[in-house]
């Protein structure tokens, strides 16, 4: 009967332009048959301890996740020589991308609301009847 090993696998989560460790990233390993996750520490670097009676490569899929940066995943291939993962780098999220969408959204409705506007304010005023008690009079009185 074969027992399962433990094997600790490591790597780092850095920046893409800066090359600086992320800290706090969330690392997700899923194989055939078990599912390890673990948080990167303030230099970046995690580990991934898998318990498991496979002796041979396994494949998996690695997911990486920080905020403020683009999602990883990649498949992956695990074995008992290679421990160590490498750097991982992560893209950061382009805020002037998302935003540069909700432009064209906003100049659109603008000028809608500015045509609604002047359609309200150049429709011709409906003409109120005038009704002799509607009228004020002045009535002066010599005493």
């Amino acid at each position: 009967m074969s027992y399962p090993t433990s094997i600790a696998y490591t790597g780092r989560v850095i920046d893409q332009g800066r090359q600086a460790p992320i800290s706090g990233a969330r690392v997700y390993l899923k194989l055939d048959d078990t599912t390890v996750f673990s948080y990167t520490d303030i230099e970046g670097i995690y580990q991934l301890v898998i318990y498991s009676r496979y002796t041979a490569i396994q494949q998996g899929e690695l997911s990486i996740t920080a905020k403020g940066y683009i999602n990883y995943r990649s498949s992956i291939k695990l074995s008992l020589q290679q421990k160590e993962l490498g750097d991982i780098c992560l893209a950061e999220l382009n805020t002037d991308i998302n935003s540069s969408y909700l432009f064209p959204v906003l100049i659109g409705a603008t000028i809608a609301l500015i045509i609604i506007t002047m359609i309200i304010l150049n429709s011709t005023p409906k003409k109120v009847p005038e009704y002799p008690r509607n009228r004020y009079s002045v009535y002066i009185v010599k005493i």
